[in-house]
């Protein structure tokens, strides 16, 4: 099983695409935020030598904030975790358990804290 640390803002998916001269665009600062998560998780990826998941997956997310889009935030997750090359695609992720940091697991840095690992 692999620990990998998120310490910025997720944003939520459903709020990142916003609507302008009748097209649809995902937001800049959504945009951003995603990139830079996807960032540190490629980071994390390459000291901790993981290697990209290919097979099927568990993945477990631990958030510290009490937010009501819960599933729309691991969407993002889940969407970082593939374009940072740690599951090949996200289809891959076939167990997800989500839930709110009421053990204090989380480091006081940490806004959330993503375990993966193979099912095979």
């Amino acid at each position: 099983m692999y620990e990998l640390e998120v310490v910025s803002k997720i944003p939520s998916k459903k709020n990142r695409y916003r609507m302008g001269r009748g097209n649809f665009y995902k937001d800049a600062t959504a945009s951003t935020q995603e990139e830079l998560i996807s960032f540190c998780l490629l980071e994390q990826k390459q000291k901790k030598s993981i290697k990209t998941f290919e097979d099927a997956v568990s993945v477990e997310i631990i958030f510290k904030l009490c937010r009501n889009d819960l599933l729309n935030i691991a969407q993002t997750v889940c969407d970082c975790l593939q374009s940072s090359g740690i599951v090949k695609n996200d289809k891959l992720i076939s167990h997800l358990m989500i839930y709110w940091d009421e053990d204090n697991a989380l480091k006081a840095n940490q806004t959330s804290l993503i375990r993966i690992e193979s099912l095979v």
